[in-house]
This record gives C-alpha cells, sequence and structure tokens, in this order.
C-alpha cells in the first residue's frame, strides 16, 4: 500500500507542478491582455512568492490535520470501533464499559464548564455562539477521540503500554508522509491563485 500511496504522490504532484506552470502561462497571459489579474510573471509576483512561501504554508489546516490524523490512528489501531460489532469478547465488552464510562465523565467535565451561568466555556455574554465551546470544539472531540482510544486500547490488551499508544497515534500519519509534498505544492498553488485574482 505505502508504494501504491508513494506513486500516486509523485503523480499527483507532478500534476499540481504542470496546474502550477499552467496558472503562470494563464496569469501572464490575462493580464497582458488587460484583465485585472495579477501575473505571476512579474517581479511583485515573484517577491510575493519568495516572502510568503512560509505563509501560505501556514494558512493551510495543518494542525487541524494531523490531530484528526492521530485521533482517527488511536481509534483505528485500539480496536474500539471493531468492539461495537455483535461478537465482542468479554474482555472487549468490559473495555468498552470502561471507555463509555470515560466518555460520560468528559461529557459530564463539558457540561459543568457549559452549564452554569456565564460558563467558563461559554461567550462573555454566557451564549454558545462565538464562544470558547465552539472555537475549540474539533480538538476537544480530537482529543477525546484519542482519550478513548487510549482506554479501550489498554483496558483490551490490544496496547501493552505507553509505547503501543504512541505507535498506534503515528500509524496513520506514518502513512500518508509520501503526501506531504503534494500538500506543500496544492498550498502554494492555492495560495497563487488567491495572489492572481
Amino acid at each position: 500500500m505505502r508504494k501504491s500511496l508513494e506513486w500516486w504522490s509523485a503523480v499527483c504532484s507532478a500534476a499540481a507542478v504542470a496546474a502550477f506552470l499552467l496558472l503562470l502561462v494563464f496569469s501572464a497571459i490575462g493580464s497582458a491582455c488587460g484583465m485585472q489579474i495579477h501575473s505571476l510573471v512579474s517581479a511583485d509576483a515573484l517577491r510575493w512568492m519568495y516572502t510568503h512561501f512560509i505563509s501560505n504554508i501556514n494558512a493551510m489546516p495543518w494542525g487541524e490535520l494531523i490531530i484528526a490524523l492521530v485521533a482517527v490512528s488511536v481509534v483505528w489501531r485500539s480496536g474500539l470501533l471493531n468492539s461495537l460489532r455483535a461478537h465482542a469478547t468479554l474482555k472487549q465488552r468490559r473495555a468498552l464499559s470502561l471507555t463509555m464510562f470515560v466518555l460520560l465523565l468528559i461529557v459530564l467535565v463539558i457540561l459543568a464548564l457549559v452549564v452554569p451561568p456565564y460558563g467558563v466555556l461559554l461567550s462573555p455574554f454566557g451564549t454558545v455562539a462565538r464562544s470558547p465551546l465552539l472555537r475549540g470544539l474539533f480538538g476537544a472531540l480530537c482529543l477525546a477521540a484519542i482519550i478513548l482510544g487510549t482506554v479501550y486500547g489498554l483496558a483490551s490488551g490490544r496496547f501493552a503500554n505507553i509505547a503501543d499508544v504512541t505507535r498506534a497515534c503515528i500509524a496513520i500519519p506514518r502513512l500518508l508522509l509520501p503526501l506531504l509534498p503534494l500538500l506543500i505544492i496544492a498550498s502554494q498553488i492555492y495560495a497563487c491563485i488567491i495572489y492572481v485574482i
């Protein structure tokens, strides 16, 4: 699977570079024809690309992508999703019960920070709209998935120690590393499209 992913990454990266070259050509032609767009073949554009390379990469939601991949990886490697099937062993059912108890604790903690008037995770006006609760919801869900997967994995015996949990955290992100060049190129193309328009 890894070789296949590396091959697809190389093909997609080549296609992305070709798309970038087309964007260069079309922006130059459009600018020369008097269209209200910026040419990527100009001194200003070259200065912009040179000085914004890192900020263009940082504009992509890398943190969200990484934490989501880690969460999915831990849940997958722990076997938590498989435990929901009808033929789970006694040990798996007990591990699932413990995991559900931990989920209940997480929900109760969140509720304790939201339900009281002017709770810590509410907005300054005491509402959920534009509150820390909503701004941090994605991260909280990913962290909860990591905690629940870890609890289930340790309780079911799927994880023997913290090293197994660490390996589970990187299982899926490690598989997707060949796509990193494609993601960097894609972030640059996206930023260049925004610059041109």
